[in-house]
């Protein structure tokens, strides 16, 4: 039997207990909270590992403030446009290879991520006339796939990703959910393989890469750790 009711009754009594709740300076449990904790004890593992690394993370410092103490609640990434988004991602996976495309994709990405709201020229061509973007795909100044669907492809065509799985520029595992794989195949986990290779390059290479990506999207996140694991081996 159903008591209509005592359902409202229910429904009135969790509302009065919200409200009494937010009068006493506590707030309900919802997914932005869930958010800003998990971005929270993000940012605090990063800028524990910078510094670590030799720098005063300055940068890292106000953020965990804001997600972890502050009076603003931040929400967990800033609104960053598709086509800024995919370039960043581009750039990142360029980077990490060396490759000369590196500088004709940030030429696209200054434009794009200053710019959001301004849709490109159609065709988007890069300046030596391949194309960036057609349909759903994106594409290397080189003509090289760079995104078919969900599988990103380092500018050498081998597959980088294609969810939570990484992979390095030369086939091995990278990242497997929260398992981290340094280059030669020692097998870690994600925090300790970004304090290895932090360790490895140095505090500057470490913080600037990873300050601008800290508040951006999970998949930015592990291309930076990729990229900076992949280029640790060569320290």
């Amino acid at each position: 039997m159903k008591f209509p009711l005592l359902g409202q009754m229910t429904r009135l009594g969790m509302t009065s207990l919200g409200l009494s709740l937010g009068l006493l300076g506590w707030t309900m449990p919802n997914a932005t909270a869930q958010r800003i904790t998990q971005q929270c004890r993000w940012v605090r593992q990063v800028r524990i590992i910078v510094i670590e690394s030799g720098s005063t993370a300055r940068r890292l410092n106000d953020l965990e403030y804001d997600y972890c103490r502050g009076r603003r609640r931040r929400q967990s990434q800033p609104d960053t446009s598709s086509n800024c988004f995919h370039l960043m991602m581009m750039q990142t996976l360029a980077q990490t290879t060396g490759s000369t495309d590196t500088q004709a994709i940030a030429a696209e990405r200054v434009v794009a991520c200053a710019f959001p709201d301004t849709k490109p020229a159609f065709p988007w061509r890069y300046a030596n006339g391949q194309t960036v973007k057609l349909g759903n795909n994106w594409y290397y100044p080189s003509g090289q796939s760079a995104k078919f669907g969900p599988r990103w492809r380092y500018p050498n065509g081998q597959t980088a990703t294609e969810g939570s799985f990484w992979r390095y520029p030369n086939g091995r595992w990278a990242l497997q959910g929260d398992r981290g794989y340094r280059p030669d195949g020692d097998l870690s986990n994600r925090v300790d393989l970004l304090r290895w290779a932090c360790g490895n390059v140095g505090a500057l290479r470490c913080e600037s890469t990873l300050t601008p990506v800290v508040e951006q999207a999970e998949l930015l996140q592990d291309a930076a750790i990729v990229k900076l694991a992949w280029q640790a081996m060569r320290f």
